[in-house]
């Protein structure tokens, strides 16, 4: 996207700006309910780190440490 030339081009971006950050922070009342319930049940979940963006080596390591973790507890527990 190119940047906008004319002073018209510049307010019509500053306005799609605001309009897209006040549509970005709308909560409908079932998505805070939803939002509530997995809060009650731990939040979410742990995720792994996306392997196509090469991650940071600090952050691969923690999660392979508590998968580690978690495949230890697997076994212990059987």
């Amino acid at each position: 996207m190119s940047a906008p030339s004319t002073v018209e081009e510049r307010l019509i971006s500053i306005a799609m700006g605001i309009l897209g950050r006040r549509g970005g922070r709308a909560k409908s009342a079932k998505k805070a309910k939803a939002v509530r319930e997995n809060g009650k049940k731990g939040g979410r979940p742990p995720g792994r780190p996306n392997s196509n963006l090469n991650p940071n080596p600090s952050m691969m390591a923690l999660y392979q440490r508590r998968h580690r973790a978690r495949v230890k507890a697997a076994k212990k527990a059987k």
